[in-house]
């Protein structure tokens, strides 16, 4: 019984100064991360190779802190067992004691996790605008228009699908309202972790996950993303481009916005004044259509210094600059644009000129950097190219107005239209702003 008693004794004792060794090692790994960066975030191809380093790093760490401590080990050893401890041993006991530290910090991360389950669920309740079918199913989550309406307490200016809402909801019938648009494109080399944990949150409530809230948007966030986008479509009912990104009509669709804001509210005078003498000629017609010519056309070649008698001109960049020069007038102040009837010599020129000029792969990582009274830029590969005026922004759809087109949006049209089925993407070359 007394042997008994002292192999449990020495169990206990042994297993007491492993834990103490593991939790040492795992800390001292974790400063090494701190110190080494690349160490702390995972490799998007190589992350077992990462582990590995930090897993031999652990089992170094684990030797060393052994042979600092012989006398306690050997006093946790009965039957003198301690006084034989050699390198080897020290080694194994590193082995055993690194591997500790990796079980140490799964129990670490499920009582964080149970931490913040507590804490979230204390602080609001989980959305019910998401109700998903089990796998067999293979369902979509569905999104109710009832329950995921947003109610302000006072109006809002914002324009959501093409009219102002003025909601008189009591506050104690408002579900939480879902997180504003981060401003960006979320994806893979993000930092900001308390974004990136929202996002993995939601994708496990809406049975995209599961996968760790971990605030690293890793191969396995990228993939939760790429699944939600396969089996949701947007607000206008159109499916979501499928490439892993969390841009804003992923976003408004992933937290069940109501609506994707539109942004048309203009901060340079001249663009605002520009915009407006734009929308005024929406409905200017070529006389005889298909002719490139007309009362009205014919001023926009002239404001550029084409004689519009002298043969047959694209004038989408010519009636560009003639609202801008109308504008310009109406405020008394010179023309910034750059004077020219080709889309290309535009684009290539107003770099030059010091104008702001955004392209489109900018864009398309920061869609907020496309604002209304920019002018799009589009080139096909013979150095032939259409451009408009961007009225409005919604998500990465734009309402533009357009010279020389015609309803399906193509170069040498018949008119000035208003369309709103282009996107950000489809601007292949990019963005001026004056």
């Amino acid at each position: 019984m007394l042997d008994a008693v002292t192999s449990v004794g020495w169990l206990f004792g042994f297993a007491a100064l492993m834990a103490s060794l593991s939790i040492a090692v795992e800390r001292v790994v974790e400063i090494i991360k701190g110190a080494v960066p690349p160490l702390a975030k995972p490799w998007t191809k190589y992350d077992v190779a990462r582990r590995a380093i930090l897993q031999m790093l652990a089992a170094g760490v684990g030797t060393f802190a052994a042979s600092q401590v012989p006398d306690q080990i050997k006093s946790a050893m009965t039957d003198g067992r301690g006084d034989q401890l050699r390198w080897q041993g020290y080694a194994l006991i590193g082995l055993i004691v690194s591997g500790g530290a990796g079980v140490w910090n799964h129990v670490l991360d499920i009582l964080g996790a149970l931490k913040t389950k507590e804490e979230k669920s204390a602080a609001t309740s989980v959305p019910s605008d998401v109700r998903t079918v089990g796998s067999a199913g293979n369902t979509a989550p569905k999104v109710e228009a009832a329950a995921v309406q947003q109610t302000p307490t006072m109006t809002t200016s914002v324009k959501t699908g093409g009219e102002r809402r003025s909601p008189a909801l009591s506050v104690s019938s408002v579900p939480p309202a879902p997180p504003s648009y981060s401003g960006r494109v979320v994806s893979i080399g993000e930092t900001d972790a308390r974004v990136i944990q929202l996002i993995q949150n939601r994708l496990n409530q809406v049975g995209c996950g599961p996968i760790a809230e971990d605030g690293v948007f890793g191969p396995n966030t990228q993939a939760a993303v790429e699944l939600f986008q396969m089996r949701c479509a947007d607000h206008f009912g159109l499916p979501l481009r499928v490439d892993g990104k969390v841009g804003p009509l992923t976003w408004a669709s992933l937290f069940a916005v109501p609506q994707v804001p539109t942004v048309d509210t203009v901060s340079s005078p001249l663009r605002a004044a520009t915009m407006k003498i734009a929308a005024g000629e929406v409905g200017v017609r070529e006389v005889p259509l298909g002719s490139n010519r007309g009362p009205r056309v014919d001023q926009y070649l002239r404001a550029v210094g084409i004689d519009p008698a002298t043969g047959s001109y694209p004038w989408c960049a010519a009636f560009v600059y003639w609202c801008f020069q109308q504008a310009a007038s109406s405020l008394q102040i010179a023309n910034p644009v750059i004077r020219t009837a080709s889309v290309a010599d535009h684009w290539s020129k107003a770099p030059l000129a010091g104008i702001l000029c955004v392209t489109t792969a900018e864009c398309n990582s920061n869609p907020a950097l496309v604002t209304p009274g920019m002018i799009f830029v589009m080139m096909s590969s013979g150095e032939t190219g259409h451009t408009g005026l961007i009225e409005q922004v919604t998500g990465t759809y734009l309402t533009t107005i357009e010279g020389n087109t015609n309803d399906n949006g193509s170069r040498e049209g018949i008119g000035v239209f208003r369309r709103n089925k282009r996107i950000i993407a489809d601007i292949n070359r990019g963005f001026i702003c004056y």
